[in-house]
């Protein structure tokens, strides 16, 4: 595969989504952008947009609002989403402590 290709497979805004970031203040296209590059369930990112799910509603999402408001039927796809939730949050929380320290 030729450069080009490679860095067109690469998610061009990762580092926008690096814990470290503040999930905090995340817009609902931050989350969508999120679901798509770091969760790689991009199906559901319009679904998380066009209801407004931002960063603090992001990490307030039970698994019975995934299904009932957001349509994630797949039972995995929902596990996957609150661990990649809880990861968010624990880097979030390590990058807070080496700030402060």
């Amino acid at each position: 595969a030729s450069p080009r290709v490679a860095a067109h497979m690469q998610p061009r805004h990762a580092e926008d989504l690096d814990a470290a970031q503040d999930w905090a203040a995340w817009t609902p296209q931050h989350v969508g952008r999120w679901l798509s590059e770091s969760v790689s369930l991009p199906q559901y990112s319009d679904s998380f947009v066009m209801h407004e799910v931002d960063g603090p509603t992001l990490v307030e999402l039970t698994e019975e609002l995934l299904r009932e408001a957001l349509d994630v039927t797949s039972p995995l796809h929902r596990a996957k989403i609150l661990a990649h939730v809880k990861l968010l949050l624990r880097a979030s929380s390590s990058s807070e402590r080496v700030s402060k320290a």
